[in-house]
C-alpha cells in the first residue's frame, strides 16, 4: 500500500509540473512581420534557435548601443544578454521601454550620419509627401497646416485644438484639403517641425561651430525627478561672417547627482551632435569645435576642485574657463542682505499667513468673507482667496514683489483710516 501511495503521489507531482513554454521559429517570424508596422521588429528582434524552437529572445539595437543606453532610467540587461520569457507581451513591453526607444533613436542618428540623410525621412507622412510630385496648391495647403501646428506648439496649446482650428479656417474660406485633420496628424506635423529645426541646428554645429561653452543647472519636474537643463553659447564662422548664438541645448536625467553623473549628462547632450569627443581631447588644437568654458551654480558637486565636475573636467581640459553663475551669486547676496530688519519681518508674516489659510478650511472660509472688504490689502491668486506663498524655492524678486505690494496696501489702508 505504501508503495502504491508513493507511486501515485510521484505521478501526481509529475503531471502537475508545467512544461516549459516553447515558441517555434515560424511563430517568431510571424511576430516579426505582424509587429513590423508599429514597432519595426524586423530591424531589432532576434532569437537564438535550438531544434527549430526559440531558446532566447534578444534585441540587436540594445546590444549594439549598450554603452549609449546604460544610463537610461530603469535600464535592464535582460534583452541584451537574452530573455527566456517567450511571450509576445514581453516583446511588446520591451518595444515600449525607454531604453529601447533610445537605442532606436541612436540607430537612426547613426544611419542618418552614414547616409547623410535627414531624420525626417523616416516619417511616414514625409515619405508619402516625397514619394511623388506635388502641385503648388497642395503645397500651400500643407504649408497652412504646418503653420497651425507651429502656432499650437508656440502657444503651448493641446493637439486636440487642431481639429477645431482646422474647421474654423475652412469656415472662413481657407483651403486646407480633406486629409490630415486629426490631432494625431498635428502631433506628427509638430514632431517633423522640431526635427527639421534640430537638423538645421545640428548642421550649423557640425559645419560652422568653432568655440562654445555651456550653461548647466538642475531642476525638478512634477514627479520630483532631478533633471539637468543645459544651454549653449557658441561662436560660428562661415565664409560671410562671424556670429554667436545662445540657446537651449538639452534636458538630461542623471543616473547619479555627482560629478561623474553630471559629466555623463553633458556627454549625452553633445553626443547627438557628434561633438562629445571634445570632453576627451587633451590638445586644444586637436579638433574643432573646442569647448572653452562652462557656467554653473556654486554647489560643491559643480565647482569642487578635487571631486567636483569643475576639477575633473579641468584636469582633462586645462584651458577651460569655469564661471560661477552671476545670477546665483547676486541672488545669494540679496538674500544675505535681507536676513534681518523690516524686510525679513514682512516676509515671515506673509509666510505665516500662507500656512495659516492654506491648511485650515474654516479659516479660509472666514477669510473669504473678509476679502470683499480688504481686497486691496493682500494679493490673491486668480484661482481663489488663499494668500500667495512668498518663500520657498523662488528668486528674491518674487519675495520682494509681494513684500512691496503688501507695504503699499498697508500704507494706503492706514491713510484711508486716518482721514
Amino acid at each position: 500500500m505504501a508503495s502504491k501511495r508513493s507511486s501515485s503521489s510521484s505521478g501526481h507531482s509529475q503531471n502537475s509540473k508545467q512544461p516549459k513554454r516553447q515558441v517555434s521559429v515560424g511563430t517568431f517570424k510571424k511576430w516579426q512581420l505582424q509587429q513590423e508596422k508599429e514597432h519595426s521588429t524586423l530591424s531589432w528582434l532576434r532569437c537564438t534557435e535550438q531544434d527549430k524552437f526559440v531558446d532566447t529572445l534578444w534585441c540587436e539595437t540594445c546590444r549594439t548601443f549598450e554603452d549609449k543606453i546604460c544610463g537610461t532610467k530603469n535600464f535592464s540587461a535582460v534583452w541584451i544578454k537574452g530573455s527566456t520569457n517567450q511571450k509576445l507581451s514581453n516583446v511588446l513591453d520591451h518595444a515600449k521601454s525607454d531604453q529601447h526607444k533610445r537605442s532606436m533613436s541612436v540607430m537612426r542618428i547613426q544611419h542618418a550620419k552614414a547616409t547623410k540623410a535627414l531624420l525626417i525621412e523616416y516619417a511616414p507622412i514625409a515619405r508619402s509627401l516625397l514619394s511623388g510630385p506635388m502641385d503648388q496648391a497642395t503645397k500651400e495647403k500643407m504649408g497652412r497646416k504646418f503653420d497651425i501646428c507651429y502656432m499650437l506648439a508656440k502657444e503651448n496649446l493641446a493637439f486636440r485644438k487642431y481639429s477645431p482650428i482646422h474647421q474654423l479656417e475652412r469656415r472662413h474660406g481657407v483651403e486646407l484639403g480633406e486629409s490630415y485633420m486629426t490631432k494625431d496628424s498635428a502631433r506628427s506635423f509638430t514632431k517633423y517641425i522640431a526635427m527639421t529645426q534640430r537638423n538645421e541646428f545640428v548642421n550649423t554645429i557640425q559645419s560652422n561651430l568653432h568655440f562654445f561653452s555651456f550653461l548647466m543647472d538642475g531642476t525638478t519636474d512634477a514627479g520630483n525627478v532631478e533633471d539637468e537643463l543645459i544651454g549653449i553659447m557658441g561662436f560660428c564662422k562661415n565664409k560671410a561672417e562671424v556670429g554667436s548664438f545662445v540657446r537651449f541645448f538639452s534636458i538630461q536625467v542623471p543616473t547619479k547627482v555627482n560629478a561623474d553623473g553630471l559629466i555623463v549628462c553633458v556627454k549625452q547632450a553633445l553626443e547627438p551632435f557628434g561633438i562629445d569627443s571634445v570632453l576627451e581631447k587633451a590638445d586644444v588644437l586637436a579638433s574643432r569645435p573646442i569647448l572653452i568654458g562652462s557656467c554653473t551654480d556654486g554647489a560643491s558637486v559643480n565647482i569642487g576642485q578635487r571631486n567636483g565636475m569643475r576639477g575633473k573636467m579641468q584636469r582633462a581640459l586645462p584651458w577651460i574657463f569655469w564661471g560661477w553663475c552671476y545670477a546665483h551669486r547676486l541672488e545669494l547676496a540679496c538674500k544675505d542682505s535681507f536676513t534681518s530688519g523690516l524686510f525679513q519681518g514682512i516676509s515671515d508674516m506673509l509666510l505665516r499667513l500662507y500656512y495659516l489659510y492654506s491648511k485650515s478650511p474654516k479659516k479660509l472660509r472666514e477669510l473669504a468673507e473678509v476679502v470683499s472688504d480688504l481686497r486691496g490689502v493682500f494679493e490673491f491668486p486668480k484661482s481663489g482667496d488663499t494668500p500667495i506663498r512668498s518663500e520657498g524655492s523662488r528668486w528674491i524678486s518674487h519675495n520682494a514683489r509681494h513684500c512691496r505690494g503688501l507695504l503699499i496696501a498697508m500704507v494706503r489702508t492706514w491713510l484711508t483710516l486716518n482721514l
